[in-house]
């Protein structure tokens, strides 16, 4: 189910960014990752603190949901913002910063957070929910002031 709901996640952004397009169009994959990492926070605590398998279920696939939801449009955007011959270098530090974040930093974050502050290692689905849902709102002030960046220098 949460494999469906990724690949569901991952077809649905592009979709939603070309009909955020018509009504924003300078800043639309900004505000389709907005829109994910919104949608993001409620699942991660629901996730942290489902009371039973089915609820932790659902959580996780709304989650898987919307963490996939603005990975393309994030990789399409970067394509069509960078000159063709920077391109590949582009993609290729792209692909570095999200594999060192989502491989490196975020267990790391999860283990730490298990051992230093719940001190209980039977914690770490809490931990796992509180850092991702931590990550979906620290993104959101970040997202906004970068969409009224874009704005501002695309329409000078």
């Amino acid at each position: 189910a949460t494999l469906i709901a990724g690949c569901l996640g991952v077809l649905v952004g592009p979709w939603l960014s070309r009909r955020l397009i018509q009504r924003y169009p300078l800043d639309a994959p900004i505000r389709t990752a907005f829109v994910a990492a919104a949608g993001a926070v409620l699942p991660c605590l629901v996730l942290a603190f489902a009371g039973s398998y089915w609820i932790a279920l659902a959580a996780s696939v709304a989650g898987g949901f919307f963490v996939n939801l603005s990975l393309p449009v994030a990789a399409a955007a970067l394509q069509s913002s960078a000159p063709n011959r920077m391109r590949g270098l582009v993609t290729s530090a792209y692909a570095l910063v999200l594999s060192s974040v989502g491989l490196g930093v975020a267990p790391t974050l999860v283990a730490l957070v298990t051992d230093k502050i719940l001190h209980d290692p039977k914690l770490v689905g809490v931990a796992l929910g509180c850092v991702c849902a931590g990550a979906a709102l620290l993104a959101l002030p970040l997202l906004r002031g970068a969409a009224e960046r874009a704005t501002i220098t695309l329409r000078r």
